[in-house]
């Protein structure tokens, strides 16, 4: 008992001389004054009006400033047992605290004793220099499985040390009841289980590593990390670096966490997203679901403590903001930026419980943390892979449902998604870059089930995108010009001389965005298809005011710092203002002042400060129009004025204490009501002596393509009134002359076209390709025309002929008949050549009053009868025959149009031999052809080793003028009864759940699948290993084992 009371006087005195950390009590007056204390100290607990937090020096001074009374609190630590374990073996009833050694001893330990399921990974270093733990338990640990994902991490808050042993004593019991209990083996066999007892060493054993006796919030500068990891209104807090911050962020980024949770104590509690908002301001896409598995966790709790138990807030269930605002949480980073669903466990009303209280609280909560990790598997789930059966990195979003990162996504390598929701029906999206995105009707029945659905994604075709950028008021092209598709990975590309752009893209909805400083940027939303793969834009100069090169002079600065023209952010090109690096209590300002029309003046504006604190203000003529406060990204504002003169103002201030985000505001894109450009309506009439012609095709450059309408019109509206320059068009219609013009837009204008009838002819070119001089070959295009007066005449160069009907009725020139006007005709064309040359021409197709149309044709005469051999065989193996005996096969051999025999020869000296009777056999044969012709022969083939194997050979086909035909040969001699016993070999083949591998032992094996892709490397632990196939799909698989002498490849199959 001395010892205890020595060690809490200890405690207690640690923590007094260790000044820079304090807990206080206070009492506020509303949830708002909340929020701004929160950003000055570290919020621990809130009781109704009274709040208990955590600060260090600096913060303590800055509350002061507040004027809050307030007391100091003990330690956490005063008058508590607690009880240190120094050996592994003084933790066996689990009623006492490990010192650092011994905890990391306990988690190499679970490692070493549990090989089968358990691997143990450092993560990283404290900022102390100790090694951050975490254990993977799963039944093939070495193996990526598609298997839900689930991260435990315990004690951020180092004095909160209940979560610590809860932990550790998780793993202890899901490590020594697999294989027994059946929900635990259950659990290891089909999820990915990651846990981190000890995620802040330094603040647990602050004191030294023998004790947790003063223990620590903080980490060891001071920070408490669960208010310093990016959130949705704190995306860079002003401690994000600490390492035990960093080292968790690249952990969740290496992993697909499906669910996690973070354990603290010092309130009995389930938290759930948003911390950064009240839920009055926002939930969650999946608020019911958060709510349901936190309420089924609580009531879990509940059920196994006596009453009174996790019964904090709203019966032991709160959303974060509604029991105090907070940002820079663990959860609400693992749930906005990582895509994952995290709850906070709050496990003890006292952060630190007596040592002999531990197992009462294990008993409590040790159903409630199995049931979480299997709660993340409920929904629906399964595996998106394209075509080639492989795994993609897709994104899975509920149509109408999901917002604020509520989506999820595909493991990238092996596919698998996980979605837990609420029952319902929903309208789901799978996407990936450079597929096509499918959208399925998916339903789930009730709470606890998992609707399975697997998606296969097409892959999206490449396009070639082009197109032109063009000044709309002098139709000129636009030189280096940006075309940029935002959101996505496609590379920007500029404009050439002529305007042009071209780029290779997937079939796809892309936002496509033209920029060129001095014109006002033009953004297009297209879905591009091998169809729709030109988009023009014009562009028009701008009298914004821009800032890419200075301030204008029409504006001034004033307040505490100036504003200055900034890179770090622009809503258009490279630069904005930014406002000045003020302090507390100041103000930074800018104010245009201009004579303008009446109309509305328009800005962007962006803003990163303490939200409802320090605010970006704007006034006209002295009145506040508008406040903005918190991260807000670029949004245009837009106010009436009238005519007159007016100054417009523009200030960022700050009040007496307290920074946030970026803590400045920032201005882009100034308009003022000015001469608007004027923009006209051309329509556009396309006929053919006064009759509409339907579908033709009208370009405008810079406004695109468009097909008239069954009475041959279409419309362009918005084009830019045209000054002193014209605008060029071209109308184009299948069966008529193309027509090229321009025009000047200064009004509504209708533009008549009338175009001259014509015809077309697919494809323009026909390639015959080689054709003996005694044969001949026929090819077709397709002739189309409207608006014809007067029949096709149809002529053909030399070595070609015509009809209008295949295989017969061929001619030099033949007449194509039109009705009404309008020919719509297969032409087919033979190609006869005579002699050994080459036949290119024009086929003509001609008609009065429309132009002709031409077909390119080309051939080559070639000579007939070139000499062939041909062989039945291209191998033969004889497998292993024994020396002294032999083995004879047969294959046949047979020739045309040939000058001279056929000599047949085994390449080089061996035991192979051939013979045409099966009884003389010798090196080489000749086979007498007659007329050109060899008949059919069969050669017997004889294979009689001498001496150990395996051997090799050709046997050559020759004639003059004719192609080398080659006969491979191979056959062995069968191997000792010694080499039998140690040739590796595997079984059962096909196998269905395990595949054993003989005599490899110590050697290392790599399996690939049919694709080539590498699945699995591993070194042989045994004579007799054995490989689970659980994990593979259906199919043959290779195994390569790689002895000290050679490489052995391996084929099986799966079933």
């Amino acid at each position: 008992m001395k010892k205890l009371v020595l060690i809490t006087l200890i405690g207690i005195m640690t923590f007094a001389l260790n000044a820079q950390k304090s807990i206080i009590k206070f009492n506020i007056d509303s949830n708002k004054a909340l929020q701004k204390i929160s950003s000055v100290v570290s919020i621990d607990n809130v009781q109704g009006n009274t709040v208990v937090a955590y600060a260090n020096d600096a913060e303590l001074e800055e509350f002061k400033s507040l004027n809050y009374d307030f007391e100091f609190m003990p330690h956490p630590s005063t008058g508590k047992s607690l009880t240190m374990a120094n050996t592994v073996a003084e933790m066996a009833s689990w009623d006492r605290y490990p010192t650092h050694d011994v905890y990391l001893q306990m988690m190499q330990n679970f490692a070493t004793n549990h090989p089968e399921i358990c691997r143990l990974e450092t993560i990283g270093q404290s900022e102390e220099g100790r090694d951050v733990v975490v254990l993977k338990i799963t039944d093939n640990p070495d193996m990526e499985e598609a298997e839900p994902e689930y991260y435990y991490t315990g004690q951020m808050h180092g004095d909160e040390i209940v979560a610590y042993i809860m932990l550790l004593r998780l793993i202890d019991y899901t490590l020594e009841n697999y294989g027994t209990l059946d929900r635990i083996t259950n659990l290891v066999n089909n999820y990915e289980i990651w846990i981190n007892p000890l995620s802040n060493p330094d603040g647990t054993y602050t004191s030294n590593n023998n004790t947790v006796s003063g223990a620590t919030r903080y980490n060891s500068n001071s920070v408490d990390l669960n208010r310093n990891f990016p959130s949705p209104e704190l995306p860079s807090p002003g401690s994000q670096n600490e390492a035990e911050i960093q080292m968790q962020i690249a952990f969740a980024e290496a992993h697909n966490f499906v669910g996690s949770s973070n354990l603290h104590s010092g309130i009995e509690l389930v938290n759930y997203p948003w911390d950064s908002w009240t839920s009055s301001v926002k939930t969650h896409a999946d608020h019911n679901w958060f709510e349901h598995v936190s309420r089924n966790y609580a009531d879990t709790a509940q059920y196994n403590s006596p009453s009174g138990y996790m019964t904090g807030q709203d019966n032991g269930v709160t959303h974060g903001g509604d029991w105090y605002v907070v940002d820079g949480s663990r959860q609400d980073n693992m749930v906005y930026y990582h895509n994952c669903r995290e709850i906070t466990l709050e496990l003890s009303n006292q952060k630190m419980l007596d040592s002999e209280d531990l197992p009462a609280h294990w008993n409590y909560n040790r159903d409630a943390l199995i049931g979480f990790i299997e709660a993340i598997s409920y929904g629906f789930s399964g595996i998106v892979t394209n075509t080639n059966d492989e795994p993609l990195h897709a994104k899975v979003e509920i149509t109408g449902h999901d917002e604020d990162n509520s989506e999820v996504y595909t493991d990238a390598d092996v596919g698998d998604y996980y979605r837990p929701i609420e029952p319902g029906t929903y309208d789901v999206t799978f996407s990936a870059e450079g597929y096509i995105a499918q959208t399925h009707s998916i339903t789930v029945s009730d709470w606890e089930t998992t609707t399975n659905f697997d998606v296969t994604l097409e892959p999206a075709a490449e396009v070639q995108l082009s197109g032109t950028v063009m000044d709309g008021q002098t139709g000129l092209p636009i030189e280096n010009a940006e075309i940029s598709f935002p959101g996505t990975s496609v590379s920007a590309v500029s404009t050439d001389a002529s305007g042009h752009y071209s780029l290779t893209v997937f079939e796809d909805q892309y936002q496509i965005s033209a920029y060129k400083n001095g014109y006002a940027q033009n953004n297009k939303t297209v879905t591009v298809t091998s169809e729709n793969n030109v988009v023009d834009f014009a562009l028009v100069t701008s009298e914004a005011i821009t800032f890419e090169t200075e301030i204008p002079e029409n504006i001034t600065l004033s307040g505490d710092v100036d504003w200055f023209r900034s890179n770090n952010q622009a809503y258009e090109g490279s630069y904005s203002v930014e406002s000045g690096n003020i302090s507390d209590d100041q103000v930074s300002t800018m104010t245009l002042t201009a004579s303008t029309d009446a109309g509305t003046i328009s800005f962007f504006r962006k803003i990163s400060s303490e939200s409802g604190f320090d605010f970006l203000k704007f006034k006209i003529d002295g009145t506040e129009q508008d406040t903005w406060s918190g991260e807000s990204d670029w949004q245009e504002f837009s106010y009436s004025i009238t005519a007159g003169s007016h100054t417009f103002t523009w200030e960022y201030e700050k009040d007496g204490s307290v920074s946030s985000g970026s803590d400045c505001g920032w201005i882009d894109y100034i308009e003022l009501p000015s001469d608007a450009i004027a923009t006209y309506d051309l329509t556009f009439v396309v006929t053919n002596g006064g009759t509409p012609i339907e579908n033709a095709t009208v370009s405008l450059p810079g406004y695109g393509a468009q097909s008239t309408n069954a009475s041959g019109e279409t419309l362009f509206t918005d084009v830019y009134a045209t000054s002193n320059a014209t605008l060029a068009y071209t109308v184009e219609a299948t069966g008529f002359e193309a027509v090229e013009g321009t025009i000047a837009v200064t009004e509504n204008k209708t533009i008549t076209i009338d175009m001259n009838s014509g015809m077309a002819v697919t494809p323009s070119s026909l390639d015959f390709g080689d054709v003996t001089t005694d044969e001949s070959s026929e090819l077709s295009y397709e002739i189309t025309a409207s608006g014809l007066a007067n029949d096709v005449t149809v002529t053909a160069p030399e070595g070609y002929m015509i009809s209008n009907t295949s295989g017969s009725g061929f001619a030099s020139s033949i007449v194509v008949p039109q009705s009404s006007g309008t020919i719509d005709q297969t032409v087919f064309v033979q190609f006869n050549p005579v002699t050994v040359t080459n036949y290119t021409g024009l086929i003509s197709n001609e008609s009065d009053g429309a132009p002709a149309q031409y077909v390119e044709v080309t051939g080559n005469g070639i000579a007939p009868n070139t000499p062939n051999i041909v062989i039945s065989e291209t191998s033969m193996d004889f497998g292993q025959v024994t020396i002294g005996e032999d083995s004879v096969k047969t294959y046949s051999v047979s020739g045309s149009d040939l000058t001279n025999d056929v000599v047949v020869t085994v390449s080089s000296d061996g035991p192979f031999a051939i013979s045409t009777d099966g009884t003389s056999y010798t090196n080489s044969i000749t086979l007498t052809q007659s007329g050109g012709t060899l008949a059919t022969t069969d050669i017997m083939v004889k294979y009689a080793p001498t001496q150990e194997g395996p051997f090799g050979n050709e046997i050559i086909h020759e004639s003059t003028d004719a192609n080398t035909r080659t006969l491979s040969l191979s056959g062995d001699t069968p191997v000792g009864i010694d080499d039998m016993k140690n040739k590796i070999s595997i079984y059962p083949n096909p196998a269905t759940n395990h595949l054993t591998i003989n005599n490899a032992e110590n050697q290392k094996f790599i399996l690939y699948d049919v694709s080539g892709k590498q699945r699995l490397t591993k070194t042989i632990d045994s004579n007799q290993h054995t490989i689970s196939l659980n994990a593979y799909k259906k199919g043959v698989y290779v195994l390569k084992i790689f002895g000290p002498n050679n490489v052995s490849t391996l084929k099986f199959v799966k079933q």
